[in-house]
């Protein structure tokens, strides 16, 4: 795992970014959170064409990374990244200080449901068929960065970064969490999370943030929950949401996160 680092106070931050394969997406606000923390932008690894990437493969890779680190640090993962965050994290439970979850992806067939009729009532005819097809190579995968309107609700000036896309990787990694889920895995696995969490979702994400938030509460009691208004699936682009949005992730962490000298554990 390759990683960047923004600022340089504590607590750290992992931001693990979504896709899966869409490094790069979490540039801005690894940036807009640098002025108050260290922030580790983790560049998840890439797909060989002699391996194939799994759900684990990345749980390693995030420990890896986090326990080269003094102290427990604090979890934001967006999207696929948020579901990774909480895999990772229900394996080691010791690990995270706390979870921030963005924009989180389903973990049942019902909540993937809504999301694909949320989807359908947005998208034109060009545009479900860009979704629907093999995105087989890393450019068919980066016009998935054409749609992000569609998940929006008003995006403001801010430039979008550079997405390094992995085809064969989003693939690989999504298809292993639809089995790990299909087994049951996720999420009653995530029973074993004791660390603060919270839930941010747009009010205008087609993920649906409240059936995502009943989805995960029988397993993550603990689990909090803000709805961002006028706000998609990207909060720190929205023009209505943003200034509130990192204002309320501040806000959260210097509210849960009480033990800035907290070591991994022995």
């Amino acid at each position: 795992m390759n990683h960047r680092i923004y600022g340089n106070r504590e607590p750290t931050i992992i931001a693990v970014h979504g896709g899966p394969g869409a490094a790069g997406e979490l540039v801005p606000l690894a940036e807009a959170l640098s002025g108050s923390y260290s922030v580790i932008e983790s560049v998840q690894r890439r797909s060989t064409p002699e391996t194939t990437l799994s759900v684990h493969d990345h749980i390693l890779d995030l420990q890896d990374l986090i326990a080269s680190l003094p102290k427990k640090p604090i979890l934001l993962g967006h999207s696929w990244g948020a579901m990774l965050s909480l895999a990772y994290a229900c394996e080691y439970p010791d690990s995270a200080a706390a979870i921030v979850l963005i924009g989180c992806g389903t973990f049942d067939e019902s909540t993937r449901k809504i999301l694909q009729a949320n989807l359908d009532r947005r998208l034109s005819p060009e545009q479900k068929e860009l979704m629907q097809g093999e995105l087989s190579t890393d450019e068919d995968l980066a016009k998935m960065g054409e749609l992000m309107s569609i998940y929006s609700y008003e995006l403001d000036s801010t430039p979008l970064p550079e997405i390094t896309a992995d085809a064969k990787g989003h693939h690989e990694a999504w298809s292993d969490m639809v089995r790990l889920q299909n087994e049951g895995r996720y999420p009653n696995s995530f029973s074993a999370i004791e660390c603060p969490i919270v839930l941010i979702q747009g009010d205008i994400d087609p993920h649906p943030g409240a059936a995502i938030r009943d989805s995960l509460l029988p397993y993550i009691p603990q689990l909090e929950y803000e709805e961002l208004g006028k706000c998609g699936h990207y909060p720190w682009f929205e023009r209505h949401a943003k200034e509130y949005f990192i204002e309320f992730v501040i806000s959260w962490i210097e509210s849960r996160y009480q033990d800035n000298a907290q070591s991994h554990p022995k």
